[in-house]
């Protein structure tokens, strides 16, 4: 049960409009109580909270992703504020549950935010390895959100996911999608999808000077 003195803080914290003293108060909660006690305070201003004050709480909440329920988690990532999408994108990868990828491919693939979108993409593999996605599965998403995003940081995501991919049933498929990401429009798209050929291919790499592309060299 919560004490009076964390319910005060829950209280003050949650009409906060201001984000670095709603973050101080965090702190306060996180130096109070065990971890099952902060993430019920954390909930209770996510649910009744200022938007500073949520904001704040969904930060602390990522800070201790490993023990952030999944059920909060699938709540905050269809929030209507994108910073608590994006740490709930961050928190996801480390759950066990059968709608973790499925909502972290919903945000890759759809989120309006650059920045959801990206994290969504960093997490995606290792909550598909968490929660036994094959690795075929994975790879369609993965492949899905290059083909369609205009955000090169996005696409630089994919391509950085890719090199996981170094024993697995799909590696043919990674590097095929990794040789077709060397043309894309973006320079450090194509440098990072060099570095990530080279790691499935046990290549070295190296920058040409009248080539932004990084070029593969067999060892």
């Amino acid at each position: 049960m919560i004490n009076n003195d964390l319910l005060s803080l829950i209280k003050q914290m949650s009409v906060q409009t201001d984000y670095d003293e709603a973050w101080l108060m965090g702190l306060e909660i996180q130096s109070l109580e065990a971890s099952s006690d902060t993430i019920d305070a954390f909930r209770q201003v996510l649910i009744a909270g200022s938007m500073p004050a949520r904001r704040a709480a969904a930060f602390w909440l990522a800070d201790d992703a490993e023990h952030a329920p999944v059920d909060l988690l699938l709540q905050m990532a269809t929030d209507a504020d994108k910073e608590i999408r994006f740490h709930a994108a961050y928190c996801l990868s480390y759950s066990r549950h059968d709608r973790v990828v499925p909502t972290l491919v919903e945000l890759a693939l759809h989120d309006e935010d650059d920045e959801v979108r990206q994290t969504a993409v960093q997490s995606l593999y290792d909550a598909a390895y968490l929660n036994l996605v094959p690795d075929h599965e994975i790879l369609k998403h993965l492949t899905a959100v290059y083909k369609q995003d205009v955000c090169a940081k996005v696409r630089e995501e994919v391509v950085i996911s890719l090199a996981n991919f170094l024993k697995s049933s799909v590696l043919l498929e990674a590097i095929q999608l990794l040789e077709e990401a060397l043309s894309d429009l973006d320079a450090a798209v194509r440098d990072q999808a060099a570095i990530s050929l080279s790691v499935l291919r046990d290549e070295i790499w190296h920058i040409e000077d009248d080539d932004p592309v990084l070029l593969m060299k067999e060892l």
